[in-house]
């Protein structure tokens, strides 16, 4: 209620205080029988047109769009309902109303947003505290156990296979062109014998100081043969054993590889055996503990259910 009203009450001020018996002005008048009622529409729409005349208020001019001429606008013209407010004279809550009133479909979010894609941060700039600021150290930067080993896992596997965005076809054209030729960082450049060390380590899953050799130039036995490799595809169905994909054809763009699970090249075992598509092979070369872990495991439950 407002201050002076409830003031006014509160004071039983004797013109405004309510006094009991008293008749209300309209009780019982209706517009044939009282001007005044029948005058009041007049009135506000003159003093509407006055008011908007004088610049007071906005908008003045009623709706009066049909249903094709409201469709055109707003489907063919791909106008927003507050554009065609503004076109015709009334706000945008009423198109959006009157498109309602026609049964006429409105538009998703996501339609409307490619409309206008930089509506949402139109006028707006980042604070100091979160605009990008050069020379700015990360904060996960040199820090070691942020995340669990499980985690880490989780977050691995949540993006092998045809999970992971690098599989589709224009992302992968996108990154192509972005390290094509000089705007490759590494376009000219010569890996340092320092550099590949601490990545053979890190692979091998051994601190620096222990580092001996580049287990990538190790020999496979004689038994690693193609007769064995095609048995073991044969065996498991030709599915990978980490994404699930079926690669039945060999391309070179995508094949199924032989995976020695203990990463020891000359352990030519069944069990230390398993196949792996050529994007998975790559991704189990870090953290190497854990993926021996993780196929060990999985060999075991495989022979438990057969």
């Amino acid at each position: 209620m407002p201050r002076g009203i409830y003031k006014r009450k509160k004071e039983n001020h004797p013109k405004t205080a309510f006094k009991k018996g008293h008749t209300p002005w309209n009780k019982n008048l209706t517009k044939e029988t009282d001007e005044r009622v029948k005058n009041i529409g007049k009135k506000s729409g003159k003093t509407k047109k006055r008011l908007y005349k004088e610049g007071k208020i906005k908008h003045f001019t009623k709706f009066n769009l049909t249903k094709e001429e409201l469709n055109n606008l707003y489907w063919k013209e791909n106008l927003s309902g507050y554009q065609i407010g503004k076109k015709v004279g009334v706000e945008g809550t009423t198109i959006y109303r009157w498109l309602k009133k026609y049964n006429i479909k409105r538009r998703t979010t996501s339609e409307s947003s490619k409309l206008n894609p930089s509506r949402y941060w139109l006028g707006k700039h980042p604070t100091p505290e979160t605009e990008f600021k050069k020379g700015c150290i990360p904060w996960n930067k040199n820090k070691k156990g942020v995340y669990s080993k499980e985690t880490r896992r989780k977050m691995g596997l949540a993006k092998t296979g045809d999970k992971s965005p690098s599989k589709r076809p224009e992302v992968r054209e996108k990154l192509r062109l972005a390290n094509l030729g000089e705007k490759n960082p590494n376009y000219g450049k010569k890996r340092s014998f320092e550099s590949k060390k601490k990545t053979s380590a890190s692979h091998q899953g051994i601190p620096l100081e222990e580092w001996t050799h580049f287990t990538s130039f190790n020999p496979y036995s004689p038994e690693f043969n193609d007769r064995l490799k095609k048995y073991l595809r044969k065996k498991y169905n030709y599915i990978c054993q980490l994404c699930g994909d079926k690669i039945i054809k060999q391309t070179p763009k995508k094949f199924l590889c032989i995976h020695h699970i203990n990463y020891n090249k000359k352990d030519c075992r069944e069990e230390n055996l398993t196949p792996l598509c050529n994007f998975c092979n790559t991704s189990v070369n870090k953290n190497r503990e854990d993926w021996i872990k993780f196929f060990q495991n999985k060999i075991n439950l495989n022979n438990l259910t057969t």
